[in-house]
């Protein structure tokens, strides 16, 4: 081998392992997020199911206020991420 294909090959291997190395991270963080997701998925689920079995009943609590409130299913989503919008 000549010195110049030694170089070549150094560079190419470098930039490899380089490349091996950010897909790895891209894909470590891909499962992350998922597995993030799958977690306030269950929240979102887990409150729904909360809600369904406790009927609301008319009360001065619940009467239309000014304040802007926030359905109790979403209370624990709310808590994990307060970026909730909708």
């Amino acid at each position: 081998m000549s010195k110049l294909q030694r170089i070549l090959f150094l560079i190419f291997f470098a930039v490899f392992v380089f490349s091996a190395a950010v897909i790895a991270r891209y894909a470590a963080n891909s499962y992350a997020q998922k597995r993030s997701y799958r977690h306030l998925v269950e929240l979102a689920e887990q409150s729904a199911e909360n809600e369904a079995a406790q009927p609301v009943q008319p009360s001065a609590e619940n009467a239309p206020t000014q304040e802007p409130t926030m359905l109790a299913r979403y209370e624990a989503l709310y808590r994990e991420n307060d970026d909730l919008v909708g």
